[in-house]
């Protein structure tokens, strides 16, 4: 370089570099090639007898995998670096690390998709089928000595329990059953998919209903599933007063199995649907006020109050002695439901 040249003149480093118009890092920088940084160790140090021995990493790799096994054991680089340095070995995280990535043993880091949470707390559904809420209900069954579950799924506009089913347990696989039998029962034959609003099913953040499955199903199916804030009962409001219900009415009895609360159940939901009034229906029972609301013969009225809060009313368009003329059951739906 001519700047060696000049330094071999008798110049200076400084004067030679000021000369030539470059900066010592131009003059010494050299690039690099491939990866720096030493090598990784292909042994490591274990305590075997009160005496420190090397043995090969394919060991250390061998105990990971042995420990991964065990599905209580399903652990990141941390904490098997925890477990490794208690059977005896001197490994630190960073070893651990790349011995796992090395062999794809790394635990896989699940991304949970993004809740859509309740907006509104006081629900103003406009029609029937657009706005349901599901819950699940624990009863202790005496002679078992263990709980049934419950699930409800019911309709905010009309307070019509739309499905339920009741059992030991209540996964997302059951879930997912009682939501394709509320499609099957209620949203064909009401051909709400052809509807242009989309139906809101709500729900708390039980794990059963934030299932990745479920989610999907939702998806697939076209629901807007929503999910009331944590600590906020009130946003599931419907759902929480039914069970209320339910409680008072079988608060005095002992069940002593499944199939003695299930019977139980079936009168207790035909009675709640067909013949207990509701007031906040013009106190109507749920099925004849939807009955009575498809030949529109009852009338909604809101009226928004301080704060924008809005409060729904129903009314009769008929004298109250006329309603079974027009809200009661048909042959053949009673027919139907006896059968099913």
């Amino acid at each position: 370089m001519i700047a060696i040249e000049y330094i071999n003149k008798g110049l200076t480093r400084s004067e030679c570099l000021a000369v030539c118009g470059i900066s010592k890092h131009d003059l010494y920088y050299k690039p690099l090639s491939g990866k720096v940084g030493r090598k990784g160790s292909l042994m490591t140090k274990k305590l075997e007898n009160g005496v420190w021995v090397e043995v090969a990493n394919e060991v250390v790799v061998a105990a990971i995998k042995d420990r991964l096994k065990d599905p209580l054991c399903d652990y990141g680089h941390r904490k098997m670096e925890s477990e490794l340095q208690h059977i005896g070995y001197l490994i630190n995280h960073k070893k651990v690390f790349r011995l796992m990535a090395l062999h794809r043993l790394l635990k896989q880091r699940i991304v949970k998709p993004k809740k859509n949470y309740a907006q509104y707390r006081i629900l103003t559904p406009e029609a029937p089928l657009t706005l349901i809420e599901m819950d699940i209900k624990q009863i202790w069954l005496s002679a078992e000595q263990k709980k049934a579950f419950i699930l409800t799924l019911i309709d905010v506009f009309t307070r019509v329990t739309l499905h339920w089913r009741v059992g030991y347990y209540m996964r997302q696989e059951e879930v997912e059953e009682s939501l394709s039998a509320l499609i099957e029962d209620h949203l064909i034959p009401h051909q709400t998919f052809s509807w242009e609003i989309s139906i809101e099913i709500r729900s708390d953040n039980g794990p059963q209903f934030c299932a990745n499955s479920i989610i999907n199903f939702m998806a697939q199916n076209g629901f807007n599933q929503t999910f009331t804030h944590p600590y906020t009962p009130q946003e599931n409001g419907h759902i929480e007063s039914f069970h209320s219900i339910l409680s008072s009415a079988i608060q005095f009895e002992n069940f002593k199995d499944l199939d003695q609360l299930t019977k139980r159940l079936e009168i207790f939901y035909d009675n709640y649907n067909e013949r207990r009034l509701h007031g906040s229906i013009a106190n109507l029972p749920p099925n004849v006020f939807w009955r009575l609301w498809v030949k529109n013969l009852i009338t909604r009225k809101v009226k928004v109050k301080k704060g924008n809060r809005k409060d729904v009313t129903f009314k009769l368009r008929i004298p109250r002695y006329e309603v079974h003329l027009h809200g009661r059951q048909s042959e053949l739906e009673a027919l139907s439901r006896l059968i099913s």
